[in-house]
């Protein structure tokens, strides 16, 4: 990284995705090591999406498009953004490669994105993506303005006492985060939230988090079979992660 990037700054997060893009599909796609995760958290936006017919859904935070081609087929129009110009271009590519018509890609952050431009989407999402921005209270009710009548944001992330974050805690003494700038949430902290910008829980889903997305060496056996037997308690902590539905208040 640049020694002149500012750590926990947007330029850095840029950098760090923009540096990923190439990559980044050996590991968040089907067919990867953490396939099990991904298609989790596809069975349960099929659901969600299938509850509007064929929705207008909006991916912020899209990453090179993973999870809005999965959904391509059961939606009426996808539109994903991202801050990452490197990742929208590999987004576009991967759908012009599946051969898509019904998804677009956009470079912008989640602060920024207007209505006007955009439209206004049935399902709004959110993955891996809100602990990473700098002003999520802002990002969220951005989102919030983008939503139609009776539309639902999705905002999928880790758990922040799951257990690949705490045994990397462990072996660095460090907090379990990509940057400087990250937060770590619990369910009741993103309640809380949300609340603020006048959004309201609908539901919350538990879902998987592979302990071996840990930074450092793989823990050991004992600590994965744990993690494997801690799992089947339907918990967003015991599980890693979780995925929680917000409407307007």
């Amino acid at each position: 990284m640049a020694k002149d990037i500012p750590r926990g700054s947007a330029a850095q997060i840029i950098e760090t995705f923009d540096r990923l893009a190439l990559e980044y599909d050996s590991f968040i796609a089907p067919g990867t090591p953490l396939a099990p995760d991904f298609q989790a958290q596809i069975d349960l936006l099929l659901k969600l999406c299938e509850t509007y017919g064929r929705p207008r859904v909006l991916d912020i935070g899209c990453g090179t498009g993973q999870h809005l081609l999965c959904l391509a087929p059961a939606i009426r129009r996808g539109v994903g953004a991202d801050i990452s110009s490197a990742m929208v271009a590999r987004a576009r590519t991967n759908a012009q490669r599946a051969g898509t018509d019904n998804l677009a890609f956009v470079h912008g952050q989640a602060t920024d994105l207007e209505p006007d431009r955009l439209g206004h989407f049935d399902v709004i999402l959110l993955i891996g993506t809100l602990e990473h921005i700098l002003e999520p209270d802002l990002a969220l009710r951005r989102a919030s303005s983008l939503l139609a009548s009776g539309g639902r944001i999705l905002v999928i992330m880790p758990h922040k006492a799951n257990l690949a974050f705490l045994w990397k805690r462990l072996v660095t003494g460090r907090q379990p985060v990509i940057f400087d700038s990250d937060r770590s949430y619990a369910v009741r902290d993103l309640k809380s939230l949300a609340r603020r910008v006048g959004l309201t829980a609908t539901r919350v889903d538990p879902l998987p988090f592979a302990v071996k997305r840990v930074e450092v060496a793989g823990p050991p056996r004992l600590l994965r079979a744990l993690a494997a037997v801690v799992s089947l308690i339907p918990l967003p902590v015991t599980r890693g992660a979780f995925a929680i539905t917000f409407k307007r208040a």
